[in-house]
């Protein structure tokens, strides 16, 4: 069951994506038991493998000079290492040759759900559901053919019994750029649903199409561009659409920013923040977002926006036993009882429903994690 977000603000970005892809100064985020392979002074090309743990590769999104090692946030406000690169300005990459063999190099998870496309429909998620959040609807505005041609790739390479891209029935933008160029494409189709909250997450999602076809993958519209950069334009994805809106936006935009970029720094150049009023930061939207330290936050690719907003504070009341957090979750659970009982569910997905439809204004985010068992 979708919800209908009733968003208070009217969320139009500016139709021309803003570019920042040259920061002085990038800092790639690593795991702290990440092994390192390079120093202070060293010269790294983009591209360039830095450090690595068994599940993942970090690589350098610019080309330029190691200058130090620091300490920064990422989009759950935890502190992370981070290799500090100064640009020299000249995009002088390391040649990579990348195929669905070897793609576990540099995306592991990308890795995972390619190996089991073959013979199958693959789902592309392309929903926007999250207020504020705009990043989609110009992805396939600005990569339409890119993605069309990505996914005529995938359908021939596993042979795949169909394409379908899901589509916010209300994002008549993204229907139009589809449907005039999807002719030339026989194995792909576009699927219309609504676009209320939570419909986007890949388990309510799979829910749905579960209905129609039987034996199928789930993609996001971010793992084709990843396809579309690892095997048909041979290089790393290095640079990120993301949304950066809320009340205390004068003008919202999306921007085209490098992995590693202090994100302080992108919104000072480009954003017009409203004065004389208090305001707080927030990653990845409104609902299922957290509030962060947006002096020591870079860039990353687990980030989709940013949301400057005036929060509303609540006094939490006591439970009324109205019953609403359970009837409104979209998998089923019980939220008041998890937080009564003090126990977690891996099975919930943090879209923050139940917090946002209680009328006692229990935040049960805070109860509901897994560090908080």
């Amino acid at each position: 069951m979708g919800v209908d977000i009733k968003d208070e603000y009217n969320l139009k970005v500016s139709y021309k994506v803003v570019d920042y892809t040259l920061p002085k100064i990038v800092y790639i985020t690593i795991a702290p038991t990440a092994k390192v392979y390079v120093k202070v002074g060293d010269k790294v090309l983009k591209d360039q493998l830095l450090a690595e743990i068994k599940t993942k590769k970090y690589y350098s999104s610019i080309s330029g000079t190691i200058i130090g090692f620091c300490k920064v946030k990422d989009h759950n406000n935890k502190n992370l290492p981070a290799i500090a690169i100064k640009n020299n300005f000249k995009e002088q990459s390391k040649k990579i040759k990348i195929d669905y063999n070897n793609v576990e190099q540099c995306d592991l998870k990308l890795s995972s759900k390619l190996k089991t496309l073959k013979d199958c429909t693959l789902i592309v998620n392309a929903l926007e559901d999250e207020p504020y959040i705009a990043n989609n609807i110009l992805i396939i505005r600005d990569y339409c053919e890119k993605i069309l041609k990505t996914l005529d790739k995938l359908a021939n390479d596993f042979n795949l019994s169909k394409v379908v891209i899901i589509i916010g029935i209300n994002d008549k933008d993204s229907i139009n750029k589809l449907w005039n160029s999807i002719g030339r494409y026989p194995n792909i189709t576009v699927n219309l649903i609504d676009s209320d909250y939570t419909n986007s997450c890949e388990i309510v999602l799979a829910k749905k199409v579960k209905k129609h076809y039987s034996n199928f993958k789930i993609i996001s519209l971010y793992d084709v561009l990843k396809v579309y950069n690892y095997f048909i334009n041979n290089t790393l994805v290095s640079q990120k659409y993301i949304t950066i809106s809320g009340r205390g936006v004068q003008k919202p935009k999306v921007i085209n920013i490098k992995y590693g970029t202090p994100l302080i720094q992108a919104i000072n150049d480009n954003i017009k923040i409203k004065k004389d009023l208090e305001y707080h930061f927030i990653t990845n939207g409104l609902m299922k977002g957290k509030e962060v330290d947006l002096n020591l936050l870079c860039m990353n690719e687990n980030i989709d926006g940013i949301i400057i907003q005036d929060i509303k504070s609540y006094l939490e009341k006591p439970c009324i036993n109205c019953g609403l957090c359970a009837k409104f979750c979209p998998i089923g659970l019980d939220p008041k009882y998890l937080k009564e009982n003090k126990k977690y569910s891996n099975k919930c997905i943090h879209c923050n429903l139940c917090s946002y439809i209680c009328p006692s204004h229990i935040d049960f985010s805070k109860y509901l994690k897994k560090e908080a068992k």
